[in-house]
């Protein structure tokens, strides 16, 4: 995958080098997920890939904007609750959570680059039933290859009285990675049991085309 332009020298210069080393490790990675099914290996490796890519990228301007509206939104956690971050892709999404009080964070994603992330497929989340008492999800469903195996995995592993916070693009042009483009609340909702609670629906408020959504899974 050639890397963006945009990409400082350093970090190109980084991936360049570390290249042959992780396309060994990507490959072991795509066999561990894929489970020897080849459609589904080309999709983790596409995704593997992208992740790479963006391993340095600080999203912290919108991610503290979404930890602000966990805490204003999710007002029934629990002390110390225990939160699933899906796909963070590195450090900054954690740090934005623990710098505003959410300590007790576990990471997953199919590319760790931090030991507070452990290698693993929202497809198949390597957590105990009823486990977490929130998921927070930054731009990471739209990637998803099946979306209707991804919400019953976090239903799964969701505790009762526990929250789902996710912001999802909308209205752009779907691809090879950028796979799902949901549209409105209710083509997202249709996927979760009939009596989850919407908490918070809302458009972003500059011009980033995106829903930002609450749900709260009651029993």
């Amino acid at each position: 995958m050639r890397l963006r332009s945009d990409i400082p020298l350093w970090q190109r210069i980084y991936l360049r080098a570390m290249k042959p080393l992780h396309s060994r490790r990507i490959a072991r990675n795509v066999q561990d997920f894929s489970d020897g099914d080849s459609e589904y290996a080309e999709y983790v490796e596409q995704q593997i890939w992208k992740t790479r890519g963006k391993q340095f990228t600080n999203s912290r301007s919108r991610l503290d904007i979404y930890v602000d509206l966990v805490l204003e939104h999710c007002t029934a956690l629990p002390a110390n609750p225990k939160v699933l971050s899906i796909g963070p892709r590195n450090h900054f999404e954690l740090d934005s959570m623990k710098e505003s009080g959410l300590t007790n964070v576990t990471g997953v994603d199919l590319w760790p680059t931090d030991p507070r992330i452990v290698k693993g497929d929202m497809h198949d989340l390597p957590f105990d039933d009823d486990h977490f008492d929130l998921i927070f999800a930054s731009h990471v469903f739209e990637h998803s290859y099946d979306f209707a195996k991804v919400a019953k995995q976090c239903v799964r592993v969701l505790k009762k009285n526990s929250y789902l916070f996710c912001a999802i693009p909308i209205d752009y042009e779907v691809g090879t990675v950028d796979r799902v483009d949901f549209e409105t609340f209710e083509n997202f909702i249709k996927y979760f049991p009939e009596n989850t609670e919407k908490i918070l629906c809302e458009p972003a408020v500059d011009s980033t085309k995106e829903l930002r959504i609450v749900l709260k899974f009651n029993d």
